[in-house]
């Protein structure tokens, strides 16, 4: 365990450059002309990156400018068009070292397209990681949530960010907490019959305050992907001191697993996109890109072969 606590703590703020240096040598190692950039989406949500062979990568929007989708000659739609024709390697390498949150939002987008290549289940285990893939309506996700065949019922689980991964878990752990930046109020419903009760049961909620000490003593910590663009990353995993698994999750962890998985993280949840055509039609006409892919591209777990996986249920 001790070995395993060093190596998170290395992981943060270098973890998508070396990402990035591996991205680089499978394209060389492959004999593959990387791509370059042929058309940006950018929604309140989402920015999404199209390679010229037709790779698509997304990542979470965290940079919020309403003037990009009024104003077509403001300048920095204008900047942003100009990224057009560039090598996707270019945009991910500037936008990674950017303070810009835009910039290094679409330079993980960007990274997620060129990761495309190296997604499938049989070209990640070949680098030595186990991996499954499923589609949505695969019948063993229905029945059973992917994420919850890792948890124990003895588990304490913490989850940053209030999402529908808590409602998959409840009742899966022992405890389950969830920290998130919103107020608990925001995700609290009132039933009201004989008596006064409140939801969500079975989730314990948490100020950002509480982080350290929750992600410090939980036995299984998720993060979300999205931490890669607001650079959060790197602090969420230095509070953790005594997970057995810790687990990337969200659509921004569609990245090659290579270094996340050598430096500590135990496992990471997300996608590939296995139908580029489909999922551009969407990107153009449905705002909710998260159901989109959710629904209709492929999903997969990715974990190193010596986790710890706790008791088998």
């Amino acid at each position: 365990m001790e070995e395993s606590l060093s190596q998170r703590k290395r992981c943060g703020d270098q973890v998508l450059d070396h990402t990035l240096h591996t991205l680089n040598m499978l394209y060389k190692e492959n004999h593959i002309r990387p791509s370059r950039v042929s058309r940006i989406a950018i929604n309140p949500l989402w920015n999404i990156v199209i390679g010229s062979q037709n790779e698509c990568g997304i990542s979470d929007n965290v940079s919020k400018n309403p003037a990009l989708y009024t104003n077509h000659n403001h300048p920095e739609v204008m900047r942003l068009q100009g990224m057009v024709g560039k090598p996707l390697f270019d945009i991910a390498e500037q936008g990674i070292s950017s303070g810009n949150l835009q910039d290094r939002s679409l330079a993980i987008a960007a990274m997620s397209a060129l990761s495309q290549q190296f997604l499938g289940c049989s070209s990640v285990r070949k680098r030595g990681y186990q991996a499954q893939c499923w589609m949505a309506a695969d019948t063993i996700v229905q029945q059973y949530p992917m994420i919850s065949r890792l948890i124990t019922h003895d588990d304490v689980v913490a989850l940053v960010g209030y999402d529908s991964l808590a409602r998959n878990l409840r009742g899966h752990c022992h405890k389950l907490h969830v920290v998130d930046q919103n107020p608990s109020e925001t995700f609290r419903t009132v039933l009201l019959d004989r008596t006064v009760t409140y939801g969500p049961l079975d989730i314990i909620l948490h100020t950002t305050d509480e982080m350290p000490d929750i992600l410090g003593s939980a036995d299984v910590v998720l993060i979300p992907a999205s931490s890669l663009v607001d650079d959060s990353f790197r602090t969420l995993v230095n509070y953790v001191h005594h997970a057995r698994l810790v687990g990337l999750y969200g659509m921004c962890g569609a990245l090659i697993p290579d270094e996340f998985l050598l430096q500590g993280v135990d496992f990471i949840t997300s996608f590939r996109i296995d139908n580029p055509s489909r999922f551009i039609e969407s990107m153009q006409h449905d705002p909710d890109m998260a159901n989109v892919v959710r629904m209709t591209q492929r999903h997969f777990l990715v974990m190193r072969p010596d986790a710890d996986r706790g008791v088998a249920r």
